[in-house]
């Protein structure tokens, strides 16, 4: 493995969905890569930051200050590379040859790999992307309309860019060599990303009485709220357990934000008039401290996603000892293994079975949680930044 302080080589790193979120809580990839900003912020005296702007189709450099910004508790190591231009002015990225450019963002929608790819013909940079699923390819009707065009095109793009793609799980790079083998196109060199379960909780001290639940009275389910993570499912249920088991039922909490195609549950929920708001609740934009006070207070998790590229949650809440209730599908199962209750996310029944026995069992609950305790080591985003920075630079050419 190369050292911490890797090739004297300018590292650029894509800050565009950073940018674009800043003044909103991180979720998803937007953590992913503002985790992996701020590592190479601190730890990576050869890094420089980038954002591609549609408009004038060009790629410019935004300056060390400007991205630590994003981060104003964070200390950062000199540069080797230098900041360059203030923050109210911009400045050209002109790519070198012995340049690395790595996006772990989100490419689809920022929409640059064509251009990316004419600046290394020309330049002859090393390109590094992440691929976190291939949803609209294997799930097209799950997604926002225009993303079975969009994202195709992106992975395509990506074969003929990209020296090095990172997958988050070894789910998706199954799926993503499959889909290339299908096409005809040779993949680019793959390698493991790691994701980390830590969240920050500096933001707020003390959320309980903002969020006004009672510890250990409440189910969570975190997600975007949107058709594929199955969250109508769990609504059912909740409905048939307030009519044949209303003793010992608790909220079900949706934490995430409304995403597409949403009208009809959100319907639902809100003219439920047997369950809200006692019996179900959305939070969305919910603040890192809210969030982790969320996974330590909630009696139980759930997780009945029909496909992901991971499955940040399970690993969020399995790191804070509770037991997470988890579809089986995709990739899913390599979050925690054994130690998830793992059904399959179209079994209405064994879902609503599994969820009765453990809102009425506490001894069940207790043993169950005290495995997860013993058994399952969480990953820090620290040491998982870490591991992405060795493995990236010892991929490079030597």
């Amino acid at each position: 493995m190369a050292s911490a302080a890797g090739p004297e080589r300018r590292i650029l790193i894509d800050v565009s969905t950073s940018l674009r979120w800043k003044g909103h809580n991180p979720v998803g990839i937007v953590r992913t890569e503002r985790e992996l900003v701020q590592h190479f912020l601190n730890h990576c005296p050869q890094a420089a930051f980038f954002s591609y702007d549609s408009a004038d189709d060009a790629f410019w450099l935004v300056p060390r200050e400007e991205v630590a910004a994003l981060f104003p508790a964070a200390p950062t190591v000199s540069a080797t590379t230098p900041s360059h231009g203030r923050l109210d002015e911009k400045v050209l990225l002109r790519f070198r040859s012995d340049d690395v450019v790595v996006s772990v963002g989100l490419q689809w929608d920022i929409a640059y790999m064509v251009r990316l790819y004419a600046e290394k013909k020309r330049r002859g940079m090393f390109v590094v992307q992440m691929v976190y699923d291939i949803v609209p390819i294997v799930m097209p009707e799950y997604c926002v309309p225009g993303m079975e065009r969009k994202f195709p095109q992106f992975i395509v793009d990506a074969a003929w860019t990209a020296d090095l793609i990172f997958c988050i799980s070894e789910s998706t790079r199954r799926d993503l060599e499959s889909y290339y083998a299908r096409v005809g196109l040779k993949a680019p060199v793959m390698a493991r990303a790691l994701l980390g379960s830590d969240i920050p909780t500096a933001s707020l001290a003390d959320p309980a009485g903002k969020l006004g639940l009672v510890p250990g009275e409440f189910v969570l389910y975190v997600s975007t709220i949107e058709p594929r993570k199955n969250h109508q499912m769990l609504f059912n249920i909740w409905r048939e357990l307030h009519e044949t088991a209303r003793e010992s039922l608790v909220p079900l909490i949706f934490v995430g934000n409304v995403g597409w195609n949403t009208a009809d549950l959100m319907h639902f929920i809100k003219a439920s008039e047997a369950l809200h708001p006692d019996y179900d609740r959305v939070m969305s934009d919910v603040a890192d401290a809210e969030l982790d006070w969320l996974y330590r207070n909630a009696r139980f998790t759930l997780y009945p996603s029909l496909y992901e590229g991971w499955g940040l949650p399970v690993a969020e809440s399995l790191a804070r000892g509770k037991v997470c209730i988890a579809s089986n599908a995709s990739s899913i199962p390599e979050v925690g293994g054994p130690l998830s209750d793992l059904l399959d996310p179209l079994d209405h029944v064994g879902w609503r079975d599994r969820i009765r026995h453990f809102l009425t069992d506490g001894e069940a609950l207790a043993a169950r949680e005290a495995e997860i305790r013993e058994g399952f080591e969480p990953a820090s985003w620290g040491a998982c930044m870490r591991r992405f920075q060795d493995d990236l630079f010892a991929a490079l050419p030597r």
